[in-house]
This record gives C-alpha cells, structure tokens and sequence, in this order.
C-alpha cells in the first residue's frame, strides 16, 4: 500500500488526516473496495468493503487491509498500542492457534460474523501526530494524488492507474509489471498491448513517475534530498542519484540549484 497513495500515508500529520486520506484515495487505486471513515463520539471508525469480484480470498482480503492499519500505526505513530476493536463480517477461524495469532497481531478486541468489517479507535488515538512531517512534501502529494484522480476519473485512463501502481511499487523497493497487470485483473500481455494502444509501456511510465515525483519535490519543498530519495522508494542516495541522473541528465543537487537556487536544502 505505498506510492502516491503510501506517500500520503507516510506524510499525514495525525491518524485522522491518515483515515481522511484512505477514504478519499483507496477507492481509486483498489477498485474493488472502498474504505469509509466515520468519526464516532468517543473515537473514529475506518470501514472496509469490497464491492467488485476479487481473484483472492474475500477474507484473506479483508484481514489484511484492515489489520494493516493496526501495523501501519504500530509502526509509525504508536509502537505499544491496540485498537479499540476490530470486527469482520466473516466468520473467525477455526483452531486456538489460528485466533491466537490474530489477536497477537491485531488486537485483544476481534469480533467476528459482525455487519461490517472496520478497525475502531479512540479520540487521543485519532489525535496522535508525527513529528518531523514536512508540510510542503505533503501539499505536493496531495497535489499529485488530486491530479492523478481527476484523470482517473475523467477518463478512465489505464495510464493513469498503472502510474500510481508503479508509484506504490517504487515505495517498497519493487519493479513488477506482472503483479501490476494482476493488480489491474488483466494478463502481462494484455497490459502491454492496451499501454502501447495509449503511446506507452511499463519502463517509460516508471521513468516519468520518478521524473515527475523527484523533480516536483526538489523544486516546490525544502526537503533534503536524502528525505526524498527515502520517500521515492531508495534505500541509498547515490541509487537515487544515478536513476535521477539517467531520466533528466543531472544530479539531484544541480536540479535543485538550477530550479531554486543553491540556498535550498540538499
């Protein structure tokens, strides 16, 4: 779940912008299921449905999605906490293994055979901040993310879907047009045929994803470039620095200087 929907995620300021954004973005990358956050009196509540057929388990699907917000603010915002509580529409599984393990990784409160499948959380939780957010980096993520659903959603563009996958697989350090195509629900040759119909292909898309994120971040924030090459998938930032070299003919540094001035930060 990375890329401009995962860059997002990484850059919200509390766990409620965290829910705002699932609800607003998810939909449009992961077509066949929509997240909805509601906030309750005493906490806020993010549910998960699925709306179209999947090629995996409907339940194996739905516990990993939501049980990845458990994960995702264990790791980034709260490393000792639990949900208030979590339910599934599904029934549990069967054995005192299988429900012990669920509960070790999503929480002492899981319910089962319930109306609706959603994580729950209190009011401080929802309150609970990142420090060292870079407000600017978040404003152009927001920006793109903007950009991109408009174009989605005017024009149903397969280009359109394929960039924010391969944005979400630059997060984590991946380059698979297979498992896109299967994302997509269409076979590696169909996707390479309809993206030729549209003037493109998987290796040009991913050129301009990363063409298009590292210049608008080096340009319009004051993020260091090691933050950045961070954020666009690089564990290394001379690796950040040869792909940024082969897809614009400079360095990280000499865009940056050419477009605001050696006084930004590197």
């Amino acid at each position: 779940m990375y890329g401009i929907f995962g860059y997002l995620l990484l850059n919200a300021p509390t766990v409620e912008r965290l829910f705002q954004i699932t609800e607003r973005y998810y939909p449009t990358l992961y077509r066949g299921a929509r997240f909805e956050y509601d906030r309750l009196p005493d906490g806020g509540r993010l549910s998960y449905e699925m709306v179209g057929p999947m090629t995996v388990s409907a339940r194996h699907l739905t516990e990993w999605s939501v049980g990845f917000f458990t994960w995702f603010l264990r790791e980034h915002f709260l490393p000792e906490w639990d949900p208030v509580r979590i339910s599934f529409a599904h029934s549990g599984p069967t054995g005192e293994a299988a429900r012990s393990e669920l509960h070790r990784r999503l929480g002492p409160r899981v319910d089962f055979d319930q109306e609706a499948s959603f994580i729950e959380v209190d009011v401080k939780t929802l309150g609970v901040s990142r420090p060292g957010i870079d407000p600017g980096l978040l404003e152009l993520l927001l920006a793109t993310a903007e950009d991109e659903l408009a174009t989605i959603v005017e024009q149903d563009s397969l280009t359109a879907l394929v960039r924010m996958h391969i944005a979400e697989q630059m997060k984590r350090r991946v380059q698979d047009a297979d498992a896109i195509a299967g994302a997509l629900a269409m076979s590696p040759s169909t996707l390479r045929r309809r993206l030729k119909g549209e003037g493109t292909s998987v290796r040009e898309l991913r050129d301009d994803v990363l063409r298009e994120l590292a210049t608008q971040a080096l340009r319009q924030t004051r993020a260091n470039i090691s933050s950045i090459s961070y954020e666009l998938g690089y564990s290394e930032v001379s690796a950040f620095d040869r792909a940024f070299r082969r897809v614009t003919g400079q360095s990280p540094t000499e865009y940056r200087n050419a477009a605001t001035g050696p006084s930004a930060g590197s």
